[in-house]
Order: C-alpha cells, then structure tokens, then sequence
C-alpha cells in the first residue's frame, strides 16, 4: 500500500512541476488509483471467502467431534 501512495504522490509531484509528460503522468496515475481500487475490493472480498471457508471447517470439525463423543 505504502508504494502505491508512494508512487501517487511521486507522480503527481511531477505534474505540479510541469513535466514535459504531464498528461501521461497524470493519466498513468488516475489508472494507477483504480487499479489499486480494485485490488483492494478483490482482496476484501477474499479475506470474506476466506473467512467463511474457516468458519465452516471449524463447524464441520465441531459436527464431527460431536458425532464421536
């Protein structure tokens, strides 16, 4: 996370000093913000997965000792 907002920041200084590729910059960092946006989504979505998935071993484990005692 720490070198996605590096890299923003870096970026954007660049403009504000008006790079001769300002624009690309510019474009490049917009592009850069929704691809982070997704990453996150995409990785909160899989630490939700990710969490069901251990909450139903762990009630499949219970069922079966249960089942044994």
């Amino acid at each position: 996370m720490e070198s996605f907002n590096s890299a923003h920041a870096f970026g954007l200084s660049l403009v504000d000093q008006g790079h001769f590729a300002s624009e690309e910059i510019k474009e490049n960092c917009e592009e850069m913000a929704l691809v982070k946006d997704e990453l996150m989504e995409s990785w909160d979505e899989k630490q939700i997965e990710l969490s069901q998935s251990y909450e139903l071993q762990v009630w499949h484990m219970m069922s079966y000792v249960n089942v044994k005692f």
